[in-house]
């Protein structure tokens, strides 16, 4: 499953398939632009920007997820300590996103991350490091995560720093490379205050009847199981991934074929792992600038 889940991580990257929707990438850094997708055909001119994907995820709790298909819409909803960088010329493969800088120690066996004071869930509660230590708790929680926690064996605990309520400190069973460190940090994370709430009978958290709060560039708008996912603009979206337009629409077509002349018909403006006949016979439209194989 985690095989998958990074296939799937690398795969999906919407934020760079899609970067028109974003004013900017991280600071610091420049985007080598793709081409902008096509939209029109017969959709209304107020029609949100619309992606075709083939799997719908499961939960969108990341560490309660068994789903590969959840990982692609992650990263527009959920923040993290710190992001992959894709289509980035640049020395480093990771950005801050909630770190606002971090500092190997001791040889590589602890990592420290500073939290930046500017970042809001989607109910104006500030992003802070009690987050980050009970997200990490339930990951490496085998009972509940799963094969998370395998995945996270290299880490021996995850704490607030005493004195400083805007840093965490990683500790680490053996001495880890840097690129290891930034990508155990860079899971989603979900607000404290939500894995602390009572269970709800109509469904479990990250389902559409529980839905994550966010803080990401977009918050859930609705979600409809089996249709499709509406996100909305955050009202607090991260410095320098302000979405251009206010919603986005994810819509789950489980046929390639399907996806195809959903693209084909301009009703979407991004198609994503077409089957190869069609992605072939698509190449071959001018237009076909949102075609992602």
């Amino acid at each position: 499953m985690i095989g998958e889940w990074e296939r799937k991580v690398a795969l999906l990257p919407l934020l760079v398939l899609f970067a028109p929707l974003l004013d900017a990438c991280s600071p610091g850094t420049e985007r080598s632009q793709p081409p902008v997708p096509v939209a029109g055909g017969d959709r209304p001119a107020e029609s949100p920007p619309a992606v075709a994907l083939p799997e719908e995820p499961d939960l969108l709790a990341p560490p309660l997820s068994r789903d590969p298909a959840a990982a692609g819409v992650w990263d527009w909803i959920l923040p993290s300590l710190v992001r992959p960088v894709y289509g980035v010329e640049t020395r480093d493969r990771f950005a801050g996103d909630l770190a606002a800088g971090w500092a190997i120690e001791d040889g590589g066996r602890a990592a420290r991350f500073h939290l930046r004071a500017d970042r809001l869930w989607e109910d104006t509660t500030a992003v802070s490091a009690d987050d980050v230590v009970e997200t990490y708790r339930v990951y490496r929680d085998r009972s509940r995560s799963g094969a998370w926690a395998a995945r996270l064996s290299e880490i021996a605990g995850v704490e607030p720093v005493a004195g400083d309520s805007a840093a965490v400190l990683f500790r680490f069973r053996s001495p880890l490379s840097r690129e290891r460190i930034l990508q155990l940090a860079s899971l989603p994370l979900v607000q404290a205050a939500q894995w602390r709430a009572p269970s709800r009978a109509a469904g479990p958290l990250g389902s559409p009847e529980w839905p994550v709060r966010a803080a990401g560039p977009f918050r859930i708008l609705e979600w409809r199981r089996g249709v499709s996912l509406r996100l909305a603009r955050h009202p607090f979206p991260p410095p320098g991934r302000v979405p251009a337009a206010p919603e986005l629409l994810l819509r789950f077509v489980p046929d390639g074929r399907s996806r195809a002349i959903l693209f084909e018909e301009r009703q979407v403006d991004l198609a994503v792992d077409l089957p190869q006949a069609e992605a072939v016979r698509l190449r071959a439209d001018p237009l076909s600038e949102g075609l992602h194989r």
